[in-house]
C-alpha cells in the first residue's frame, strides 16, 4: 500500500536498461503470462525481466517463485533478475492467494 502513480515503473527503468519490459496492460501479454506463465519466463530465461502491472497476471507469481527456486537450487550466485511493479498491495489481492498454493506460504 503505497503511493499511486509516483514514477515507480520511471524509476526501475532508469535504475538499469538490462532488463526486459513486460508490461501486463497489453492484453495478449497478459493472456500469455496467466495462461503459460513458465513459457513466458522461460522465453527471456538468459534476461533480467522487469514486469509493470504485475497484479494483473497473477499466475505470473508461482511461475516467479519456481525460476527463483530453481536458481538457488542449482546453486547460482544471487542476484536481481525480477523486478516487479504494481498499482495494489499484491499479498492482499485474493487472486494471488487463489488457485493450488499460497504465495503466503
Amino acid at each position: 500500500m503505497g503511493p499511486r502513480q509516483c514514477g515507480k515503473s520511471s524509476l526501475l527503468i532508469h535504475l538499469g536498461d538490462d532488463y526486459v519490459e513486460l508490461i501486463m496492460d497489453d492484453l495478449n501479454l497478459r493472456k500469455l503470462a496467466n495462461d503459460d506463465p513458465m513459457g513466458l519466463i522461460d522465453q527471456y530465461s538468459d534476461k533480467k525481466i522487469f514486469i509493470d502491472e504485475a497484479q494483473l497476471a497473477p499466475e505470473i507469481f508461482y511461475a516467479i517463485k519456481r525460476k527463483v527456486d530453481l536458481l538457488k537450487r542449482h546453486k547460482k550466485p544471487r542476484q536481481t533478475i525480477f523486478r516487479l511493479t504494481g498499482s495494489n498491495h499484491i499479498l492482499m489481492d485474493k487472486n494471488v492467494k487463489a488457485g493450488s498454493g499460497s504465495l503466503l506460504n
